[in-house]
């Protein structure tokens, strides 16, 4: 596939006719009348501007030529009623394209960029460079009149009437002088390369406009919302926002004004190339008829064909430029959409796992690394039995949670293979992938919706009330649901209901825990699941943890490691790779890293002093 480059503007045949494809099988699916409301309007661009030029010399000739008044107006009658039908029909098209182009835009596209992105490859979702495409795909639709897809669609309809005006005009003027024409087209093509000079630098500077506008928009975000409002205030950082702001805006102010003054540089050139060209073909007119060679009709009908042919040269060019501009937003959203970047084409899955009981999980020689030469896993082996409680312990960094993601197929490894019940997971569908897993991850997923669709993620309609109130229940948030103003249909946040509810810390933790218990899937993971949890409700969580995990198999990662005693095997993951396996016990015996680590926790629980604090963590 030809990509393009953000820093060369070219773009080749080949992909502005995937583009223009791309645009039109979607409106030729999705509103068939945005295609014959763009036909009648093209026409009618054509037809009303040519009555404009043929109306006036129409009338001259009827009076030069002493015809009847009866006949004047019969045929200035008709004449104009044929003009007016096109004007009724030119507006209507126009005025309704209008509406139908934009609804095409959104939701149209707003929809499938949005559901792209819940499709997409979590990898995708998480790096910068996935990030940038789908910032890159969403401001293709996301600027009102000025996006790419309003543009493009714009300006095929003004390709088109400007060929179709183009091969008319040619061919009166070609009546009156061949070399008219040509002159025409020359001098029209000189401007047209001016004007394709400044464009082409415009382009080249999308990449840093993209850049410079997300920025903004993070920081505005950012600092203005609630999340991070104690901050802002208490910090007094509105400071560093308007400092970095400021940065922005002068960066994008400095960049515009260099496309403008590029702007500025055609429109002024395209002046004076006008000027002149004009000129010399309205004075070959004018000499005309000063020696006898032709009648006013037609110089009148001339001298205005002259104007309109130089028009739609101007508007041809204009209208192949604009198209032509589009393309690299257009590209970003078509390969997008289309899953056609490296980063989001999905691999080949077609194994189907069906997993109803705690499965076996095997790491076979797993390797991976967020970034080349530095690998957060190298050569990791291990074998889960079905069933079996297997927490994953180490140090910050030490590669718990990639593991965890890689086994969800959240990431692919990068030589290794992970094994599900004897089968390679690389090889299986998504949705049949997911459906083994229930997780709590360190990151709280809430939404402004009831608390009922918040722990199960489905509709309400679809919501199991016994289920949901034993999975409550078993998370320890049941008897606070209790109190809330409407129960389990009461909002969360209060975005857009003031009886909405703000969760702590540790009811966001038990509504987690809660929403993986509802799925009640074969595997069960917890990822730091008591972070936000006093020391009761950890506790709690603690005893109840066999009950939770029964007849799963369920990994467990902990800071704490009080937590691993309840696990049946502890994994100490230290330099990229399974140090040291085994339970509890064996590996306080060993008095390796994790008996170090167990020791320097304790510590901070057994000793008041300092000192002996700082002594066991040397």
């Amino acid at each position: 596939m030809a990509r393009h480059d953000d820093n060369n503007p070219k773009i080749s045949f080949s992909e502005t006719r995937k583009n223009v494809a791309f645009l039109f099988s979607d409106i030729w699916r999705e509103d068939k009348i945005l295609i014959l409301l763009l036909a009648l309007d093209t026409v009618g661009g054509v037809a009303l501007p040519f009555f404009g030029i043929y109306l006036p010399r129409l009338v001259v000739s009827l009076l030069t030529n002493q015809v009847s008044p009866s006949d004047v107006w019969l045929q200035l009658g008709g004449f104009t009623l044929a003009m007016a039908a096109a004007y009724f029909i030119c507006k209507f098209a126009g005025g309704q394209l209008y509406f139908h182009i934009n609804d095409f835009r959104s939701p149209f596209y707003d929809t499938k960029i949005f559901l792209r992105t819940l499709d997409c490859e979590y990898s995708e979702l998480e790096s910068p460079e996935g990030r940038k495409r789908k910032e890159k795909a969403s401001n293709s639709v996301y600027f009102g009149d000025w996006s790419a897809t309003t543009r493009l669609v714009n300006g095929i309809k003004g390709l088109a009437s400007a060929a179709l005006g183009f091969i008319l005009y040619a061919g009166i003027l070609a009546q009156l002088h061949p070399l008219i024409v040509l002159a025409l087209i020359l001098t029209s093509l000189a401007t047209f390369s001016v004007m394709r000079w400044a464009v082409n630098y415009q382009r080249t500077k999308r990449a840093e406009d993209a850049e410079i506008n997300g920025k903004l928009g993070y920081i505005a975000e950012k600092f203005s919302g609630f999340e991070y409002g104690k901050d802002v205030r208490l910090y007094n950082a509105d400071g560093l926002y308007s400092s970095h702001r400021e940065n922005l805006v002068d960066r994008y102010l400095a960049m515009n004004r260099k496309i403008h003054n590029r702007l500025y540089m055609t429109n002024v050139t395209n002046a004076a190339v006008i000027l002149l060209r004009d000129g010399l073909a309205y004075a070959y007119l004018i000499w005309q008829v000063l020696h006898g060679r032709m009648a006013l009709d037609y110089f009148v009908f001339y001298f205005a064909a002259i104007a309109g042919f130089s028009g739609w040269l101007t508007g041809l060019l204009s209208q192949i430029a604009d198209v032509t501009g589009t393309q690299p937003q257009m590209s970003d959203l078509r390969e997008y959409l289309n899953n056609e970047t490296p980063i989001g084409a999905k691999q080949k899955r077609t194994e189907r796992l069906n997993v109803t009981d705690a499965p076996n999980i095997v790491f076979d020689n797993v390797s991976f690394a967020y970034e080349p030469g530095r690998p957060v896993l190298d050569r990791f082996n291990l074998d889960i039995a079905a069933g079996e409680k297997i927490a994953l312990v180490g140090v910050n960094g030490a590669g718990k949670t990639t593991l965890v993601k890689l086994l969800c197929g959240f990431y692919e490894p990068d030589a290794g293979r992970i094994l599900i019940n004897g089968t390679d997971i690389s090889t299986v569908i998504r949705e049949d992938l997911y459906a083994v897993f229930s997780a709590v991850f360190q990151d709280v997923y809430q939404v402004n919706l009831s608390m009922r669709e918040n722990v199960s993620l489905r509709r309400s309609e679809e919501v199991d009330d016994a289920r949901m109130r034993e999975s409550l229940e078993k998370a320890g948030l049941w008897e606070d649901i209790l109190k809330m103003p409407h129960g389990l249909d009461t909002e969360l946040m209060r975005d857009f209901d003031d009886e909405g509810v703000m969760l702590s810390g540790g009811q966001q933790q038990k509504l987690l825990l809660a929403r993986a218990l509802y799925k009640d899937a074969p595997v069960l993971i917890l990822d730091e699941p008591t972070a936000a949890l006093d020391p009761i409700a950890e506790d709690s969580l603690y005893q109840q943890y066999n009950h939770l995990a029964a007849n799963k198999t369920s990994i467990y990662i902990s800071h704490r490691l009080a937590s691993t005693r309840f696990c049946d095997r502890v994994v100490f993951l230290d330099q990229a790779t399974a140090r040291e396996i085994g339970t509890h016990d064996e590996l306080m015996q060993n008095g390796g890293g994790y008996a170090r680590m167990f020791e320097i926790q304790s510590h901070y629980y057994k000793s008041e002093n300092p000192d002996e604090i700082a002594e066991a963590a040397l």
